[in-house]
């Protein structure tokens, strides 16, 4: 499923110097490696996989000062075009 404008590259451009970290969930966890053996294809979880595909989550944590907030939020309407 197609996510929203500008999610697609968020991944390559946040891994880039002063960038976010990383981007979470990479892919819904049934259809990660680890849980292969499993058996559950694309398609098995459509909401899961829905929202994966359209959710970001970002590097938050309490005990971040103002600062790094106000960086973090910078950095994600950088690489994705939003003021």
């Amino acid at each position: 499923m197609p996510g929203p404008p500008g999610i697609g590259s968020l991944p390559k451009n946040a891994k880039e110097p002063g960038g976010l970290s990383q981007i979470l969930p990479p892919c819904p966890i049934h259809l990660q490696p680890a849980f292969a053996t499993l058996g559950f294809g694309p398609g098995r979880f459509p909401h899961v996989e829905h929202a994966c595909a359209r959710v970001l989550s970002m590097p938050f944590f309490p005990e971040m000062t103002y600062e790094q907030v106000r960086y973090a939020g910078r950095q994600l309407a950088d690489v994705s075009g939003g003021a």
